[in-house]
């Protein structure tokens, strides 16, 4: 079976997560769990500050696991069933600092849609003993307010075990305690759109670790848990019980430490950079950020990047074969050295054994299930600093997918792929919907998203909205060099991957890198045209490294702006180009969409380019916005020109359409338009609408619709000016004098009219 079969036998089955929820979690370690007798005669004689003590389990208790995980739904791959040991911790190590850190590294149902191959935070821990159980507090330094007030912050807590054989034996016994580190509070907060903020009870039904690993600093293990929820986490396709779930949790704890010469970054005025934890800055009742970041400097140790060792796998497709997919992904990394001026970071094609939940390495994961297609990164940093101590990506296949359907070779170049693509990788091209991705979080480490950028299939919602896209014509490259299908798509994989490594690097995204064509900025969302043209850092990125890691004292000088002003900056845009978005994109389309759609030649009217058109309307410079009003509403203003009217049989109800949608938009429907576009632009504005709204309202064409009409009543009244109210006024005495000459539905339809008028002046002024 080749990689494209697998990939098609996983897909078929997906289900969508509904929901999960959170509450506590109760653990049930029976005593029929043994120790060993064949054990070395004192498991603590090697020393050391962590040890794991390996215990026998009985067949029950493993066919208890087994049918626990089978009914959960939980990979074979991902759990032993038979694993299990106690976790020694030398007493001489609970007062000092470690990091605890959580990865959750499989989830069913939903896997990476409910959560997966996410880091679930890190924290710097010490522990106490009291009551026989061994506590982990918060060790961070970001909750002492004064010298007087410094809390404790408990974050877990496990059971001490007393009656381990092996253990009382040891002569080093006085030295350590033991734990059953399966046995803790295991507090989920399991939180999906579907339940809003609360979330829902989600209790432990077994839990057991396995995978125990010592590293240079610490330790690593996995804890694998099945339980049930009061919702429904499944739609019952392959599990019967819709209320059970199970997980593979990565965690570690690692010796406290921080970068040699590492010097942190004070946030710029503009956020280039994601900020660290919140820290308490104490006696001073403040707290401050800083940029998150590497301690990455010249003369370094290079970072390096696994890539995962399905990567490899894929050479032995004889259709993927033709591309240098692993080449593409290395380059994705390590063509951030351009930026730094020195080798910074090296990928290399990592091995069955290393696992993005493996706090001591940085894993591409690459998953050949399409059902999700996206990226997206994640980053471990040092709640004290926010150094970063480790990272880790996820990228869907379905990028490849989307690469190999969108690209062909440029006209008079040799054709560099032969053979048809695999029918499995053809039944993934077609337009989905965004989902929506619960958050599975261990309340003791709070899980934060940082970018989730989706596979071009994801773009658009409904049909219209994708034919419109797809016909925009986009300014022309001069000099762009001749591609052939096999560079383009390997260097739009190149392309994923370094906008994803730049976000583990710090960076934000800048979405005005499109305004120097092709782009100033990987970090931008850019066409898919385009994308082939960011494979490497940019002016921009460059600028914005150099400053962020110390190599210059210059900040970034290119065009920026990031996700929150794209609510209030027209712009600030995904997926636009030209470096005058206004006059190179959104006015020559939206024209071109508008007058198809008067002339009868398509049925849709401008959408996405209306929005993005009217965005300049709202917050645009004053010569944007009168440009952005005059493209707008010409040709439709009432009273429409008998030529116009006479073009196209169906111009004048059209017209009126397409007035309806300007002015509503503008006014009462906010959502197309998204944040501070939704506010009232200014005063000079709503003069400008008054024009429009007066002539629909008086229906100066006799082409207006009643819907219009009574929409403009309604936004009248939202302007709250005289010359609205004397607009309201003049225009129910005219209505009133026409309806004089009606009769039927007709003035049964003004007579309505008439009574929302009124409604609207009796009175007008609400304050």
């Amino acid at each position: 079976m080749n990689w494209t079969q697998k990939v098609a036998a996983l897909a078929v089955g997906t289900m969508a997560l509904v929901g999960v929820g959170c509450g506590d979690a109760t653990v049930n370690m029976g005593p029929d769990e043994t120790s060993s007798t064949s054990k070395p005669k004192d498991p603590l004689a090697t020393g050391g500050s962590f040890l794991a003590l390996s215990r026998d389990v009985s067949p029950e208790i493993i066919s208890v696991r087994e049918k626990a995980l089978t009914q959960a739904g939980a990979p074979k791959a991902a759990a032993d069933a038979s694993q299990s040991f106690y976790l020694a911790i030398a007493k001489s190590s609970l007062s000092q600092k470690w990091f605890f850190s959580t990865y959750l590294r499989q989830y069913f149902p939903g896997a990476v849609g409910a959560g997966a191959a996410r880091t679930m935070g890190t924290r710097i821990v010490s522990f106490q003993v009291q009551n026989d159980k061994l506590f982990v507090f918060d060790a961070s330094s970001n909750y002492q307010t004064s010298g007087t007030f410094n809390p404790q912050v408990l974050l877990e807590a496990y059971p001490i075990v007393t009656d381990n054989a092996a253990f009382n034996a040891s002569a080093n016994a006085s030295s350590y305690i033991l734990v059953d580190p399966a046995a803790g509070l295991n507090k989920f907060s399991l939180l999906s759109d579907a339940f809003g903020a609360g979330g829902v009870p989600f209790t432990i039904d077994i839990s057991f670790n396995q995978k125990f690993r010592a590293i240079s600093d610490g330790v690593t293990w996995e804890q694998v848990f099945t339980g049930l929820s009061n919702v429904e986490l499944g739609d019952g396709a392959l599990d019967p019980n819709t209320l059970r779930a199970s997980g593979t949790l990565g965690l570690s704890v690692r010796r406290y430490s921080e970068g040699k010469n590492y010097v942190a970054t004070e946030l710029p005025e503009q956020e280039h950079y994601f900020r660290s934890e919140n820290h308490i800055a104490p006696n001073t009742g403040s707290t401050y950020q800083t940029a998150v970041k590497w301690n990455i400097h010249p003369g370094m140790k290079p970072i390096v990047w696994k890539l995962a060792a399905n990567v490899g796998e894929l050479k032995k497709d004889p259709y993927w074969a033709q591309y240098d997919i692993e080449g593409a992904l290395k380059a994705g990394i390590e063509n951030w050295n351009k930026a730094f001026g020195f080798e910074a970071l090296r990928a290399e094609l990592g091995s069955e054994n290393d696992s993005a939940a493996d706090d001591d390495k940085n894993v591409m994961l690459f998953d050949e299930d399409p059902s999700y297609g996206a990226a997206f990164a994640n980053w471990r940093e040092n709640p004290n600093t926010g150094e970063i101590r480790g990272a880790s990506i996820y990228f869907s296949s379905l990028w490849l997918y989307a690469a190999d359907y969108i690209f062909t070779d440029d006209e008079g170049v040799t054709p560099s792929i032969k053979g048809t693509r695999p029918a499995a990788a053809s039944q993934f091209v077609t337009a989905r919907t965004v989902p929506s991705t619960p958050s599975v979080s261990w309340k003791a480490m709070p899980f934060k998203e940082a970018c989730t950028m989706w596979a071009p299939q994801y773009r658009n919602l409904s049909v219209e909205d994708a034919a419109e896209l797809a016909a925009l014509n986009k300014p022309a490259r001069a000099g762009a060099a001749k591609l052939t299908k096999k560079e383009k798509v390997e260097l739009y994989l190149a392309h994923v991957l370094v906008h994803e490594v730049g976000h583990t690097l710090g960076l934000r995204h800048n979405f005005k890198g499109s305004m120097t064509p092709p782009s100033s900025s990987v970090m931008e969302y850019v066409v898919d045209e385009d994308a082939i043209y960011s494979a490497e850092p940019q002016s921009y990125d460059i600028e914005a490294v150099k400053y962020l890691y110390n190599l210059t004292t210059e900040l970034p000088k290119s065009a920026f702006c990031t996700d929150h002003q794209t609510l209030s900056d027209p712009d600030c845009e995904r997926f636009d180009v030209g470096a005058d978005p206004l006059n190179d994109l959104w006015a020559p389309n939206f024209i071109q969409v508008k007058n198809d759609f008067l002339m009868g030649k398509s049925g849709t009217a401008p959408n996405i380019t209306a929005n993005n058109l009217l965005k300049y309307v709202r917050a645009g410079t004053p010569a944007q916005a009168a440009l952005a009003w005059k493209l707008a509403f010409a040709g439709i203003t009432a009273p429409i020109s008998v030529e116009n009217l006479a073009s196209s049989p169906v111009y004048g109800a059209a017209a009126d359409a397409l007035s309806y949608r300007l002015l509503t938009r503008l006014w009462t429907d906010a959502a197309p338009l998204r944040g501070t576009f939704a506010a009232n632009p200014s005063a000079a504005f709503k003069t400008a609408s008054l024009v429009e709204l007066s002539g629909n309202l008086n229906n100066l064409d006799n082409v207006r619709s009643f819907t219009n009409r009574r929409a403009n009543v309604d936004i009248l009244k939202s302007f709250q000016i005289f010359a609205a109210y004397q607009v309201l006024s003049d225009a129910r005495a005219k209505i009133a004098y026409d309806a004089t000459k009606q009769s039927g539905p007709t003035l049964l339809m003004s007579q309505d009219l008439i009574s929302r008028i009124d409604t609207a002046i009796s009175p007008y002024f609400v304050k």
